[in-house]
């Protein structure tokens, strides 16, 4: 299946994607983890349980219209929930799994850290920055 064929209301199963599409999908879902805050939200509600817009501002060292942009998106891509009580907003993770592959994540960075930290010094084209040697 394309992505043309997707319908965005439906649910299709990962399996039945055509190779392009699926490792787009999956992508998706990594690049959702790929911003230091989302992965603080995350972490905080990990250690917090549910929360709502406001007690995620507090935490997180961003605005609250840039926490709801990242709630949104984190969301979407599966990794949290949202609860409507009246006009407040209550996040949690949509899963247990989900603090599973952050700490997979971070075992991942732990035993690469060398090589992470040289990837921080590259420019978005993967050169080193001016100034770094390679």
């Amino acid at each position: 299946m394309s992505v043309d064929a997707v319908d965005e209301a439906s649910a299709v199963p990962l399996d039945e994607l055509d190779e392009d599409l699926r490792a787009r999908v999956v992508a998706k879902a990594a690049a959702a983890l790929a911003d230091p805050v989302r992965l603080r939200i995350l972490r905080l509600l990990r250690e917090r349980g549910e929360l709502t817009v406001g007690a995620v501002t507090e935490a997180v060292p961003v605005s609250q219209p840039r926490v709801s942009v990242h709630l949104r998106c984190l969301t979407d891509c599966g990794y949290t929930t949202v609860r409507r009580a009246g006009r407040r907003s209550f996040y949690r993770l949509a899963t247990p799994e989900i603090g599973g592959l952050l700490d997979q994540l971070t075992g991942h960075a732990a035993g690469s850290i060398d090589g992470l930290l040289a990837c921080l010094a590259c420019t978005p084209a993967g050169e080193p920055a001016i100034g770094q040697s390679g």
